[in-house]
């Protein structure tokens, strides 16, 4: 049988080479007789289409080829190139050519479809919306399913697979039925001669019409291909089983078997069809001789139970008769009961008397021989091979079935290793017996192994028709374990729509089958629908309502899902004959569960006492579950009663090996917690007894005993060395070693152990994570590289936490393209998920590439449905990077016009400023350079000499009234300030002067550096700027009497600020500042200030933001130096001011065009001044001004004061884009406070340098005069 099957495989291989050579000759002739024009191109990617729906690799690989040879460039032939790639899961190759299809052909509808495609195969919106449309159809919701379907595919369908899928569809719902017949017409058109689509349409048909002629005569000519005839034998059979107790219908099963004569299912189909059909015309006249008839029959056909219910019938009308004696000793044998077999074929021969003894003594040496082989079995069983020899010497010495001695004699060959001999002996066999059942099974265990349905189906087309019939339910059992496992691998892809279908294509025969209705009920749970699992257990229950296994399974699932009481109730119809000890032993879990959560709930909540007492109240004694001891042992570990819990889990394991692996995990752990070397050894010695299931498992225990390895060495690194000196291939030594380099900071160590590692094999990608992390702490940059470069090598498409991950390494290469190649790698495996793209353009931003920074940033924005209140936070800082990109690239010049006055109820003093400004901002070394020209006019108060009060207020007057040179005086001044500066996004210098012109000029400039710390924002400025209160405290005044100068108050000192904003909805805020003021014949001073606040985004549109905040302010000045006698500043200095204001601010936006700013502050302070001499600077004067205070109606001291009061503040803001470079604005704020009334109004222009081809951001901006930078 081997020998036959290999040759077919042999002659398979052939006729497919020569159909591929016949293939390429007919493609290379094709080629040359019509050139490489289009029809060339889609005939060479019809073919491809035809090599995927037959799954003909050569045909794919020819075509394509042939198809790049004549048209490499053509759109057809890369989409082509790609869609296969995607089919061979070659993901990285597919998704280079399709970013380069899309940006030399963005709109054609083949990329478009193209991208569909790839959308479908990632976790993408595209990909969960066809998958949600199955999941319609396989719930069997048909009209939602097509609604779903249609838009997914609304531009086309990406490949005939969904196209035939979809048909399919169709024609499960009437109302589509005539689409779906068109549809699935027009693929037969297109794809004559291939009988997937053909066979499709007869599938359809038939489902509607069952005695259509054009379908069957499709079936017919199917029947006897190798590809289609089990497809066609079952839908031909499942069709005959739907018509009708008719005489066409016997006419029609003729047909089928003589395309199909050895069809078992389909003789028994007739035979059933034809028993209905003439039981009326059957009379039975003799009950006893019927019976026998009917036991012969029912042995015939291996119905063992009816044939010997039959004959015990049959026995009482005729009770000597030889061949009913016989034929009971047969049904005997067929039952397994060879003494009694023998017992009644002796009978038999008793009774006869002329012929048939001899077939009674075979019969007899059947049934002993039988005898010995069903105890040989047994021995197998049990692995006793030395009896199962015995056995088998006795059977093969009655020489009764040499073909079965042999096979056992495989058997036990195949046990005691020598697989080599045994499959020899199988391939005899078969030669030998091409239906040698026993051995085709087999070589379908070996097959089995492969874990491949395409093995099996490829092992199955190399089988005849009747060598499939033979082991046709074990080629279902092993699809259906294969299937299983398939399914599992699946989910653990999240690919739960694969697997569920995957599932429902294993066929059932209406029989509870326990374990696949859990384990579709389990993948329902991980796909999030655990009522789905519970609503397939309900249906299997109803038809199966005692089923102990069944409850059994159902009641694991429920537990699964915290169904505990619904767990229980389902045990409860388990029949007490059919409770086996794991039913038992998950009811008492069950029973003691509550007692365990409350546990677990006193743990949590961190009552330890409470658990204890708990825990010492539990009777262990009344615990028959070996899995409940293990969690109390787990519990006594959290309530750190240590040793108590090895103590009770090592016992638990002791006496249940077979415990979960989790559970011999966790004690090893505990016990390297303990550092507990004995008890380790003990753990390591006994580590063959965990029943490991998965990789993951065996790599715990393996790093658990390394761990005590290493614990109990006095040389770990010895041991490593050693370790892998011995095992080349040990992964787990190798990241050990380099773990233990790298906390050493042996970097280069580290490097060459990790080179050795990857010539041998792969760390898991935790181990390499983890690596990474030490790198990551280390800031090694050469580790660093080698270790993210691997790992973003080896991600999945479907590793968004890994990717997401990875993407943060690639800012401490110093290979700055590399990090971006790396970078683009990883947005296109995560199928351009937002976070990530925002992350890969601030690296590109980060190393100078602005435009794909820009680019990235915008695909983040352009993927926000829009702009709202609770707006992503990468969004917001994608909006403000692009902000930031064309900030850097682009500059501008502005000019503006001010307009500001402002009054001091305090001193009466007042201060007009008109102010033409002009600003440019250019890119400069990474940054941006900047120019300010300040053009200033300023005017104070007038003074009236003549009048006592108003002349002692200004300068040295107290001293020289009535006397005064002036009689009135009107300071103003006129200057031009200019700054020069540069900036990027952490620093800021500039240096300047005040302005050129007024009476008193100095040098000014300041510092500033800026960063954050995870989410928190910082700066530090270092300042000297100019006071500008008062004109006295900006420009400097003359005095009228003495011809000095005085004022041109500069501040010089340090800023600290803190903040935080993630532009979600509330930030903070807060300043620290410590200040010297000096000026010319001034008074010295200093000031300390704190500021904070808090604000809060009500609203957070695309067009709309409303803010609220709330403010607190602390100033403290050393000296009230806030008049303008000689020695003063003339700025407001209390020595305590505490303030509070809640600003509302609302933002808008109109037509992308003009963006504004409203705003409203109240605010309430309390301030204290204390008195201060009129000249503070000047003991001399002081005493002179003394001397006069009988002459003058105030004496020459100011005095202190304490006040509180309600302040608000109104502001108004404007800007509007017109062209494409030009932005005006318009500015307006009154301030109204118990000391200060200032009013400012400020009109500017911009030009950018850049044409602004995206709409202006929320919040204008304003011209900043150089002498308020």
């Amino acid at each position: 049988m081997a020998g036959t099957m290999f040759k077919t495989v042999n002659s398979f291989l052939g006729l497919v080479f020569c159909v591929a050579l016949l293939l390429s000759n007919s493609i290379n002739a094709f080629a040359n007789e019509q050139g490489t024009d289009r029809s060339s191109i889609e005939w060479l990617q019809t073919q491809v289409n035809i090599g995927e729906i037959l799954g003909d690799e050569i045909l794919i690989s020819d075509s394509l080829e042939k198809l790049l040879q004549i048209a490499p460039n053509h759109l057809l032939a890369k989409t082509t190139q790609v869609q296969v790639l995607l089919n061979r899961d070659e993901t990285r190759q597919a998704l280079r050519i399709f970013r380069q299809l899309g940006q030399e052909f963005p709109n054609h509808k083949q990329v478009k479809r193209l991208k569909l495609l790839i959308n479908l195969k990632q976790d993408t919106d595209a990909r969960r919306q066809y998958e949600s449309a199955k999941l319609f159809a396989l719930t069997g919701k048909v009209v939602q399913a097509i609604d779903a379907y249609e838009a997914v595919f609304s531009a086309g369908f990406p490949s005939i697979f969904y196209e035939l899928e979809y048909y399919k569809l169709l024609s499960r719902d009437d109302a589509h039925y005539d689409k779906a017949i068109v549809g699935i017409t027009r693929l037969t058109q297109r794809y004559p001669g291939v009988g997937d689509f053909e066979l499709q349409k007869a599938r359809i048909i038939l489902r509607k019409t069952p005695n259509s002629k054009a379908a069957i005569s499709v079936l017919k000519r199917y029947a006897k291909t190798d590809r289609y005839k089990f497809e066609v034998e079952g839908l031909w059979l499942n069709t005959l089983a739907s018509l009708e107790l008719e005489k066409r219908t016997d006419k029609q099963y003729r047909d089928f078997l003589r395309l199909f004569p050895k069809s078992m299912q389909g003789k028994l189909q007739y035979e059933a069809f034809q028993k209905d059909y003439a039981a009326y015309k059957k009379l039975l006249k003799n009950p006893g001789y019927q019976a026998y008839l009917a036991a012969v029959n029912a042995l015939d056909n291996e119905e063992s139970e009816k044939g010997h219910r039959l004959l015990k019938k049959a026995l009482r009308y005729r009770p000597k008769d030889s061949m009913i004696i016989g034929e009971m000793g047969r049904a005997h044998l067929q039952l397994g009961n060879y003494e009694e077999a023998i017992k009644y074929f002796e009978k038999a021969l008793k009774y006869t008397e002329f012929e048939g003894a001899e077939r009674w003594e075979g019969l007899i040496n059947t049934a002993r021989f039988w005898g010995l082989i069903t105890q040989l079995r047994q021995d197998l069983t049990d692995n006793n091979l030395e009896q199962a020899k015995k056995l088998l010497s006795q059977a093969k010495a009655l020489e009764e079935d040499n073909d079965t001695v042999l096979f056992y004699q495989a058997e036990l060959l195949y046990l005691e290793g020598k697989e080599l001999q045994a499959f020899q002996i199988y391939r005899q066999l078969i030669e030998r017996n091409p239906t040698n059942q026993s051995a085709l099974q087999r070589i379908l265990r070996s097959i089995q192994t492969e874990n491949s349905l395409r093995s099996l189906d490829k092992l199955s087309d190399v089988l005849t028709q009747e060598q499939n019939e033979l082991i046709r339910p074990e080629l279902l059992v092993a699809r259906k374990d294969i299937a299983r496992n398939l399914a599992d691998t699946k989910a653990e892809r999240g690919d739960f729509h694969g697997a569920i279908q995957l599932l429902a294509s294993i066929p059932n025969n209406n029989e509870a089958d326990p374990w696949l209705v859990y384990q579709k009920a389990r993948i329902w749970r991980q796909a999030g629908s655990e009522s789905q699992g519970i609503r397939l257990f309900n249906e299997q229950t109803w038809q199966h309502p005692l089923n102990g296994e069944l409850r059994y399974a159902q009641a694991l699932y429920l537990s699964s899902i915290d169904e505990y009481q619904q767990a229980k109730e389902a045990l409860q119809f388990v029949p007490l004959k059919d409770k086996t000890p794991e039913i038992i032993s998950l009811e008492n879990e069950l029973v003691f569960r509550d007692f365990l959560l409350e546990i677990d709930q006193a743990i949590a909540e961190d009552e330890l006492n409470t658990a204890k007492n708990q825990l010492a109240a539990l009777e262990l004694d009344m615990i028959s579950s070996a899995n409940v001891k293990a969690q109390v042992a787990a519990a006594w570990y959290a309530v750190a009663e240590q040793t108590r819990a090895i103590n009770l889990l090592e016992q638990t394991l002791n006496e249940d090996p077979s415990l979960a692996p989790y559970w011999h995990i966790q004690l090893g752990t505990w016990l390297l917690a303990q550092r507990d070397t004995v008890k380790l050894q003990q753990w390591h010695e006994n580590r063959q007894r965990i029943a490991i299931e998965t990789e993951e498992e065996l790599a715990q225990v393996e790093q658990l005993s390394l761990d005590y390895k290493l614990l109990a060495s006095d040389s770990p690194r010895t041991l490593l060395n050693t370790l892998i000196a011995e095992s080349p291939f040990n992964m787990n030594g190798y990241a050990r070693l380099a773990s233990l380099d790298i906390n050493d900071d042996e970097f280069e160590q580290a490097y060459d152990t990790l080179l050795k590692a990857h010539q041998f094999g792969e760390f898991t990608r935790e181990t390499e994570e983890q690596l990474l992390d030490q790198a990551l702490l280390k800031q090694n940059t050469p580790l660093i590289e080698y270790l993210a470069s691997h790992l973003i090598r080896r991600v999945g498409i479907t590793d968004t936490a890994l990717q997401q991950k990875l993407i943060s390494p690639l800012f401490f290469f110093r290979d700055q393209e590399k990090a971006m190649e790396l970078a683009q790698d990883l947005v296109l495996l995560s199928s351009y998920e937002s976070e990530l793209v925002k992350q890969a353009g601030d690296l590109a931003e980060q190393v100078g590439r602005h435009d794909i920074a820009a680019e990235y940033y915008q695909r983040v924005v352009n993927a926000a449905p829009s702009s709202s209140q609770n707006e992503a936070w990468y969004v917001s800082s994608a909006r403000n990077g692009i902000t930031r990109v064309n900030e850097k690239t682009d500059g501008h010049i502005a000019f503006a016009t001010d307009l500001s006055g402002q009054t001091s109820t305090q001193s009466d003093s007042e201060l007009g400023v008109g102010a033409s400004l002009l600003e440019s901002y250019f890119p400069l070394w990474s940054g941006h350079g900047f120019v300010k020209l300040d053009n200033l006019y300023v005017s104070a108060q007038s003074t009236d000499f003549t009048e006592n009060f108003s002349a002692g207020r200004y300068g040295t007057g107290y001293l020289c009234y009535p006397q005064c040179i002036l009689e009135k005086i009107t300071p103003k001044d006129h200057g031009v300030a200019i700054g020069l500066g540069w900036q990027n996004e952490q620093w800021r210098v500039d240096i300047g002067t005040t302005p050129k012109g007024f009476l008193l000029d100095s040098l000014v400039g300041g510092v500033i550096y800026q960063s954050d710390f995870e989410d928190f924002s910082y700066d530090i400025e270092l300042r000297r700027r100019p006071l500008t209160n008062s004109l006295l405290s900006f420009a400097g005044m003359e005095d009228v009497t003495l011809d000095k100068k005085w004022g041109g108050v500069i501040q010089t000192g340090i800023t600290l600020g803190a903040y935080y904003d993630l532009g979600l909805e509330y930030g903070f805020w807060s300043t620290l500042d410590y200040h010297l003021f000096k000026g010319l014949n001034v008074k010295d001073n200093d000031r300390i200030r704190a500021m904070g606040g808090g604000y809060y985004r009500l609203y957070q549109g695309e067009n709309y933001e409303f803010t609220v905040g709330s403010n607190l302010l602390y100033w403290s000045y050393k000296h009230n130096l806030s008049e303008e006698t000689f020695g003063h500043g003339g700025y407001y200095s209390p020595q305590s001011y505490y303030g509070l204001s809640i600003p509302v601010t609302f933002d808008g936006k109109w037509r992308e065009k003009l963006v504004y700013r409203l705003r409203l502050g109240v605010g309430y302070s309390t301030s204290e001044t204390e008195e201060i001499e009129f000249f503070p600077n000047n003991p001399e004067l002081q005493a002179q001004a003394l001397s006069l205070v009988d002459e003058r109606v105030e004496a020459p001291i100011f005095e202190g004061s304490e006040g509180e009061g309600v302040s608000y503040n109104l502001q108004a803001i404007a800007e509007y884009h017109f062209y494409d470079h030009w932005i005006m604005g318009l500015s307006l704020s009154v301030d109204r406070a118990e000391l200060y009334e200032p009013n400012y109004g400020q009109f500017y222009i911009k030009y950018k340098f850049n044409p602004i081809l995206r709409p202006l951001d929320l919040g204008p901006s304003p011209i900043s005069p150089y002498v308020n930078f």
